[in-house]
């Protein structure tokens, strides 16, 4: 919501800028790494981020750029929208 407002706030301003918010998903970095080393009783989702590892769920750092750059040079998105990085 927060996105949109801004973006309907910056339509009003005669050099606003384009807003957009973009979830990349659930990516393969080294924080993921780490978390799926942590011991359950520390943090009792550990078993979910460790089936996204095994399933091939998580997004790759790279595809998660390149889409990111993609949608940075998309003259045809309208601000104010909302975007999901697909693919791993």
């Amino acid at each position: 919501m927060l996105t949109q407002v801004i973006a309907v706030e910056q339509a009003g301003i005669e050099y606003g800028v384009k807003v957009l918010a973009i979830a990349p998903g659930v990516v393969d970095t080294d924080m993921q790494t780490e978390i799926r080393k942590t011991d359950k009783n520390d943090f009792k989702d550990v078993d979910r981020f460790i089936a996204l590892k095994r399933d091939g769920a998580l997004n790759s750092v790279s595809t998660v750029g390149e889409q990111i750059f993609k949608i940075d040079h998309n003259e045809q998105l309208e601000s104010g929208a909302i975007l999901r990085v697909e693919g791993s």
